[in-house]
């Protein structure tokens, strides 16, 4: 039996050798672990010669089993590993990109004065609704709100900023004009093919016109009965004066009921042939006609005379036929249309003495065939080419009219492709019951409302009313894009909400004049906090902290510098555990506290962060209001902010003491702004401004309008006054990415490719990381490539392909370089990234 090995000698290198070149983060400063710690120990020493230095172990074999010297080495080795891993984990915690630990990033960064972010609570709009019965009702101040949380999830309070007395009318069901229809609406048929229902505003703004080459469906209001296949139609603009061009002469195909936003059923013509429609044709001034009777021209061959100017000669008495009745010549493929302008009864032979003269008898000795038939006279003159043989034209006449056109129903509104779609709307023509009436209120200018849809979402907008009361202008309607789905309501009774639980007067203890610097701790946390353009704490953002002092309030300041031994103050701090600290002066820099029991007393909200409630969500009153049914949040609330975190304070703790809390330099811009909470990443650059002949700023950032507003805020507080900045939103590009790996056999598929998903798309580590992915950053194939090679068992990356979608859908970049503009970031989302492998033997 081979002896149990003792020292595993081979491989091993002690001390190792470390390096640590640049732009890591982390530091690599261990010398050994427990292995070679082992391995050093049961070596002798050698001095120069290689002569034994320890005569001790020369001759030592230690035994396989129960040496208690072995044991020994071992403790020692361990010990060395214990300190050699709190040895590099000391040296990573003192530097502020490799820190880990949040309490050492934040001692590192108080040698700066840079004080992290707090969390940061989220806004919105709410609507009321009143009960049945209620005319009125008052909604007050600080009334409390919850959303229903998803699985998994804690519910979240949020408060009523102002009080509020709401009436009638709280809601109003409303729809769009046709004028506003101008988007191409693509509607289900019966048949398979789907077929395009054009309704779009032209330039003149004033119709809804076509503007394809053809239209081979339109709709009719209601249900229309009485069509079957094959029936011929008149289209005809209505007060058609006889000579215009604005008719067409279609055959039915088919029909079929479609069911309009509101559920009501109208009825889908659909043609066996496509029309091309005349200029300004617009579906609500058209007319459909159906023939209910027939006539031919006279029938007699080779008669001379039959069209003759603008009267035409038919083949029998039509005494249905009167002055201003239209009549419709159909021959083959041709067809026009007429206006009877005059009527008589003429005697025509059918067997005259000679064809060019059908109103004289035959000779004696034949039997005249006297034919006593309509003339009618048309505008305009009929043409020559309605002489066709005898019995071949077919005039059509005596109409009924089928029914009326309608635009087709818009069935989705899209802000991107439509984006004047949403401008104004007009009261239903059913409006919900209630006593409000069919009217919009009145006087309405520039009033914020919600535009709800049929699943509760929506958007925010100033309305304002028209003189009848029956239409609403909209404006303000919002940058990012948005879709509503018909049939929409105008919820009228708005009111602001804020994120956070009040507390009132909380006591935090008790003041002592002979302690300086006293600190009490808030009991709720995280402390509310919001954003603000004149924040006590010289920041873009306010507590909603208030202290009392023996019943005279103290006034929360963003540091105890400059402020005297008499200035009632004080500094709050959050600590690692999100705890909020409230500090007072020591009696030179800032007031001490008096003595007294209990006489510190605090009024606060708390709750906090970036995760909201969406729409639809915040619904359930805390404390149940009369007259009140229903509170109704079609928009998400936003805002909110996570306190800042580590990856953050790392980057912009340090270009703090560049700024100064003013921006000079692009730099300065895109730190102040990267600081504003909600701004997920920002861009500055320098462009020549033209009207002001000077250069200026451009900053984008990501990733909402939350994020351009927060980031307008926190500028408007440093950026210089006489040099406009201009702060846009920064393009979202999606993009697909495909890849084909060659992966080594003796590797699991599924573990290989998910690491390779992970190494592309985590978010915050992964190459295109929704959270590490910078405006106006490219990427080289050679370096998704690299990052694919990490992954272990990938031996080769065969092709690189990426696709951006800049709205007209998904195209490939060519090229070895992918650049998404200046303006622009790159998205890549996980069902976006397509991985074919091959296994490959080594």
């Amino acid at each position: 039996m081979n002896p149990e090995p003792i020292c595993p000698c081979a491989g091993f290198i002690h001390p190792r050798s470390i390096s640590n070149p640049p732009d890591r983060d982390a530091i690599a400063y261990r010398v050994g672990d427990f292995n070679s710690f082992r391995h050093a120990l049961l070596l002798p020493l050698l001095d120069a010669k290689g002569d034994h230095l320890e005569t001790e172990l020369r001759l030592w074999r230690p035994a396989p089993n129960g040496d208690l010297s072995l044991q020994l080495v071992e403790w020692w080795a361990y010990i060395a590993d214990i300190l050699t891993f709190y040895n590099e984990r000391i040296a990573n915690e003192a530097y502020l990109r490799t820190a880990i630990q949040p309490e050492s990033i934040r001692q590192l960064i108080q040698l700066l004065g840079y004080r992290p972010r707090p969390g940061i609570g989220a806004t919105g709009v709410v609507a009321a609704l009143l009960a049945t019965g209620a005319k009125t009702a008052i909604l007050p101040q600080g009334m409390g709100l919850q959303n229903k949380p998803s699985p998994g999830k804690q519910p979240q309070i949020f408060e009523f900023d102002q009080g509020l007395t709401i009436g009638l009318p709280d809601t109003v069901s409303a729809d769009l004009p046709p004028v506003a229809v101008t988007k191409m609406l693509f509607v289900p048929l019966s048949s398979v093919r789907r077929r395009l229902a054009v309704s779009k505003v032209g330039t003149t703004g004033k119709s809804p016109v076509h503007s394809t080459t053809e239209i081979d469906s339109l709709l009719l209001l209601g249900e229309v009965s009485g069509l079957k296949p094959g029936d011929a139609l008149l289209l005809q603009e209505k007060g058609w004066d006889g000579t215009s061009p604005n008719y067409r002469w279609v055959f039915l195909d088919a029909t079929s009921l479609e069911k309009d936003p509101r559920g009501k059923s109208n009825t889908r013509v659909d043609f066996t042939q496509g029309f091309e429609p005349w200029t300004g044709f617009d579906v609500r001034n058209t007319r459909l006609f159906s023939p209910s009777q027939t006539a031919h021209l006279w029938a007699v061959p080779k008669t001379a005379g039959v069209v003759d100017g603008e009267k035409v000669h038919l083949d029998r008495l039509v005494k249905q036929i009167g002055t201003g009745d239209m009549l419709l010549f159909e021959q083959n493929s041709n067809a026009a249309l007429f206006k009877v302008s005059g009527y008589e009864e003429v005697l025509w032979y059918a067997n005259p003495a000679s064809p060019d003269k059908p109103d004289v008898a035959p000779a004696s000795t034949t039997p005249p065939i006297a034919v006593l038939h309509s003339v009618v006279s048309l505008k305009p003159n009929p043409l020559a080419a309605w002489k066709g043989a005898p019995g071949k034209v077919k005039i059509h006449f005596s109409w009924r009219e089928v029914g009326q056109f309608i635009p087709a129903p818009v069935t989705f509104i899209d802000s991107e492709s439509a984006s004047s779609a949403l401008t104004s709307l007009t009261v239903a023509e059913f409006d919900s019951a209630q006593a409000s009436g069919t009217a919009f209120p009145a006087k309405l200018k520039n009033t914020k409302v919600f535009i709800e849809d049929v699943d509760g979402q929506g958007v925010v907008a100033n309305a304002s009313t028209d003189s009848t009361g029956t239409g609403l202008t909209l404006s303000g309607l919002p940058d990012q894009p948005y879709t509503l789905k018909p049939p929409l309501r105008v919820l009228f009774n708005l009111a602001s909400v804020s994120r956070g639980k009040t507390v009132n007067n909380e006591v935090l203890g008790s003041g002592n004049a002979g302690v300086p610097g006293q600190t009490f701790v808030l009991k709720n946390a995280p402390l509310t906090y919001f954003l603000s353009a004149d924040s006590l704490s010289g920041d873009n953002y306010r507590s909603t902290l208030r202290v009392w002092v023996d019943g005279i309030e103290w006034q929360e300041a963003p540091h105890f510098y400059g402020s005297g031994p008499k200035a009632r103050v004080f500094v709050t701090r959050e600590d690692e555990a999100g705890k909020t600290l409230v500090l007072f002066g020591d009696g030179v820099n800032g007031a001490r506290l008096p003595s007294g029991f209990n006489n510190v007393v605090a009024n606060y909200r708390f709750g906090s962060g970036e995760e909201t409630p969406p729409a639809t969500s915040l619904t359930v009153m805390l404390q149940p209001q009369p007259g009140i049914k229903a509170i109704r949040n079609p928009v998400a609330v936003g805002g909110g902010a996570d306190p800042e975190p580590a990856a953050k304070i790392r980057k912009l703790a340090p270009r703090s003491v560049l700024t100064f809390g003013r921006a000079v330099s692009a730099d300065d811009y895109e730190a102040i702004a990267a600081q504003a909470p909600g701004v997920k990443r920002t861009k500055s650059v320098w462009s020549f401004d033209a009207s002001s002949q000077r250069a200026l700023p451009n900053i984008y950032v990501g990733d909402d309008s939350i994020a351009v507003t927060s980031a307008r805020l926190a500028l408007s507080l440093a950026a210089d006054p006489n040099r406009p900045c201009k702060i846009s939103l920064a393009k979202k590009v999606p993009i697909q990415l495909k890849l084909e790996l060659s992966i080594a056999n003796n590797y699991a598929i599924q573990p290989v490719i998910e690491t390779v998903l992970r190494l592309l798309t985590e978010a915050d580590s992964g190459l295109f990381g929704s959270n590490k992915v910078g405006i106006g950053q490219a990427f080289f194939q050679s370096e998704i490539d690299s990052v694919c090679l990490k992954a272990n068992g990938v031996v080769a990356v065969h092709q690189i392909r990426l696709f951006a979608d800049t709205g007209a859908g998904f195209i490939e970049e060519t090229g070895s370089k992918y650049d998404p503009g200046i303006d622009g970031f790159y998205a890549l989302a996980l069902e976006n990234l397509g991985i074919t492998y091959e296994q490959v033997a080594l």
